[in-house]
């Protein structure tokens, strides 16, 4: 079985419809940002939390809670990956960094 997320995909895909964040609001009960940030993420893949601060000019704090919120409804899946692994999808390579990104 599909799962949410890859029908409301399909649906934005196909049908052009979930423009507005207010069909999500009324839809899965979501706020302004996490509407935003489910709509970006139904568009584009393997995006990190950094790379929606950057989109979405909030801070890092704000876009965890709507990751996290999105994913206690299981409409998103959550991914960890190791700094290493992290430099090498990348493209960055070994580099000194240590801590979080």
């Amino acid at each position: 079985m599909e799962s949410i997320s890859e029908q409301l995909k399909d649906m934005v895909e196909e049908k052009k419809v979930f423009k507005s964040g207010k069909l999500f609001k009324c839809i899965l009960g979501l706020n302004v940002i996490e509407s935003n940030v489910f709509s970006y993420l139904l568009k584009h893949d393997d995006v990190t939390t950094m790379d929606l601060t950057n989109v979405f000019k909030k801070d890092r704090s704000s876009v965890q809670r709507a990751l996290i919120e999105l994913n206690k409804l299981n409409i998103i899946e959550k991914q960890s990956m190791s700094l290493k692994e992290f430099n090498e999808r990348s493209g960055e390579g070994e580099t000194n960094k240590r801590g979080y990104l």
